[in-house]
């Protein structure tokens, strides 16, 4: 049998493994596995059950095809006669085996070394993805700061440190450009481990990232002075927070604007400065929380239909456009932080008037 030089290589994986902290076993693990099934799929045949002995000191390759020892061979690739089995390990008996060595081809090298390139990107992939979910599993549902490590058209990748996250598409807030190297906060959705590889999602625009950056903010709601009791969120655009206290002399809304607005800025430039942020009283009656989710627009009347959860809202001729909002997300988040379907009723108009609604509309 000829072994194979790959003393480089060894330096090289020990290296690896120490600058991102893995265990150097686990790698060499991967390795050697990597080169029996190189050389089963080169030089062997399918089904072969074979092993590779990496030296972790010199680093010499030596291949084995294992048999088992038995009675009456079923299996030529895996097993061996008694008499057969001797010929290789003189102690072998009926039901243990042996392992044969093999002849490694000069040109193995070239085979070995992208080999084994390819197993250590996986085993760190694998190994990362335990200290993943080992060291983050208790962590879902909160929010993590971390920087952005690749951009891709399906995806932003993100650096948590000793670990990486993803964040699909549909987490991501629209018109939000994201930059390699850029630090900001993510919400950790889930961590799928369905697949081979557990993989994390955070989220920069779901409702719950907001919530959790209040909670940073304001001690109050940790503290359960203060509850957060609703949220409505179009990222990139509005959200609307509903809060309530039963504590007499504490202003709820007040709270989580803080002096000279001082919080809701703070979550204001975590979430990006174009996206707007409402602060309302939550009220257990219907038409005083429908009108305060339609801040900053005055109401005149509401007319409620419990029956369908419907509400008819009515305002002036200049309040309009503000009840409806940009695009419509004042009135629709206003709707979705109620739960109920609201109608904003227009005033008799002039031509020009009703012209100008309908452009506040299509914006």
């Amino acid at each position: 049998m000829k072994s194979l030089k790959l003393d480089q290589l060894s330096e090289a994986i020990k290296s690896l493994a120490q600058e991102r902290n893995v265990p150097e076993e686990t790698v060499f693990s991967a390795v050697e596995n990597a080169f029996a099934a190189a050389w089963r799929r080169d030089c062997g045949e399918r089904g072969q059950n074979v092993s590779a002995n990496f030296n972790i000191n010199n680093g010499e390759l030596e291949i084995f095809v294992n048999y088992d020892v038995v009675e009456e061979v079923e299996d030529e690739l895996t097993q061996l006669t008694v008499e057969d089995a001797k010929k290789i390990d003189k102690e072998a008996v009926v039901g243990g085996s042996v392992r044969k060595a093999q002849e490694v081809p000069e040109d193995f090298g070239r085979i070995a070394a992208q080999t084994a390139k390819q197993a250590i990107i996986q085993s760190l992939k694998e190994s990362e993805s335990k200290i993943m979910v080992d060291e983050y599993k208790d962590r879902v549902g909160t929010v993590i700061a971390a920087s952005i490590q690749r951009v891709e058209s399906r995806f932003v990748k993100v650096d948590l440190g000793r670990a990486s996250a993803l964040m699909p598409k549909e987490e991501q807030v629209p018109g939000e450009r994201y930059n390699m190297g850029e630090r900001l906060k993510f919400y950790i959705k889930e961590i799928d481990d369905e697949g081979r590889i557990p993989t994390m999602i955070v989220s920069r625009s779901c409702p719950e990232l907001v919530i959790e950056l209040f909670k940073q903010e304001v001690p109050e709601i940790s503290d359960g002075a203060v509850q957060i009791k609703g949220i409505a969120r179009a990222p990139g655009l509005r959200t609307k927070v509903a809060v309530f206290t039963d504590i007499p002399g504490v202003d709820a809304a007040g709270t989580l604007i803080g002096g000279h607005g001082v919080r809701v800025k703070a979550v204001n430039a975590e979430i990006g400065d174009n996206e707007r942020l409402d602060i309302v009283e939550w009220s257990e009656d219907p038409a005083e929380y429908i009108t305060r989710a339609l801040s900053p627009a005055k109401i005149e009347s509401i007319e409620l239909n419990e029956s369908n959860k419907t509400a008819q809202v009515h305002v002036s001729e200049e309040e309009v456009r503000i009840a409806i909002g940009r695009g419509g997300a004042n009135v629709r988040l206003a709707g979705e932080l109620t739960g109920y379907e609201i109608d904003v009723i227009k005033p008799e108009m002039s031509e020009d008037s009703e012209k100008e609604q309908e452009d506040s509309e299509q914006e």
